[in-house]
Formats: structure tokens, C-alpha cells, sequence
């Protein structure tokens, strides 16, 4: 193989590799955002769930605070799995069926509204369910399984 040939291949090799490094640089700040905004949901979760279940003594002011965490971050997940974000923990699957993963994003912010507009533990415990199917329903199919 002469110098010059040998010279193209190693620079086209260096460009693929440093194209792919720049482009999962852009990416990491898009998916720590996203990933930032399922954390916000999980701490929700985690003052939520254990009232729900009887585990602490119920209190309808910090479930609705939780509750309206929860409708901020659903209101942000559409436009955390932007084009160009494709990564971490979510499936490509996302985007290949957008407008579905969207549609279930609304669910979910649905059933958190729901949730923060009950008025007492009783209409609280009962919307909860369906927040929980709602997480559920884009876990299922549009996220990697836990290794």
C-alpha cells in the first residue's frame, strides 16, 4: 500500500472517530437534562409511594408538591428526546414511534394533574394508579431494561 493511501485511510479513520466523540459530546448535555427530569420524577415518587402504601403517615400538602413535580417534568419529556438526542438508558424505539412516546408523555402528565388536583388521601390514593400505569407504558417499551 503506498504512503499516500495508507495516509487517507488513517485520516478518515481519526475523522470517523473524532466525529463520533463530538457527537456524543453534543449529546451527553441533552441526555443528563433528560436524565435530570426522570430524577425529579423518582424523588416525587419517592415521597408519594410510601403514603400511598401506608408506610408514612399521609400528608395531602407534600403529595400535591410531588404531585405537581411530577406534571413539570412530564410537561418536559417530549422535547428531552429530541432528534439528535439518542442514548443513555432510552431505546431507539422512541424515535422511530415519536408521536406515540409523546401521546404517552401527556398521559402521564395527565394522570399527574389528576393526581395534584385530589383534595383528600382518598381521591389522592385513588388517582395514583394511573401514574403509575403511565410510567409504566413508556418504561415498557421505550427504555433499556436494567442490567
Amino acid at each position: 500500500m503506498n504512503k499516500g493511501l495508507r495516509f487517507g485511510l488513517a485520516a478518515a479513520a481519526f475523522a470517523a472517530v473524532a466525529g463520533t466523540a463530538l457527537i456524543a459530546d453534543a449529546q451527553a448535555p441533552q441526555i443528563a437534562a433528560r436524565q435530570e427530569v426522570m430524577k425529579q420524577q423518582a424523588g416525587a415518587n419517592r415521597v408519594i409511594v410510601p403514603m400511598v402504601r401506608g408506610e408514612q403517615p399521609f400528608n395531602l400538602a407534600a403529595g400535591k408538591q410531588a404531585a405537581n413535580t411530577l406534571v413539570a417534568a412530564a410537561k418536559q419529556i417530549p422535547g428531552a428526546f429530541g432528534p439528535g438526542t439518542e442514548g443513555g438508558n432510552a431505546l431507539p424505539a422512541i424515535w422511530a414511534n415519536k408521536a406515540d412516546f409523546d401521546a404517552k408523555a401527556k398521559t402521564l402528565e395527565d394522570a399527574a394533574t389528576r393526581l395534584a388536583a385530589a383534595n383528600d388521601e382518598a381521591a389522592f390514593k385513588a388517582a395514583f394508579p394511573a401514574v403509575g400505569q403511565a410510567c409504566g407504558g413508556c418504561h415498557t417499551p421505550y427504555r433499556k431494561p436494567a442490567s
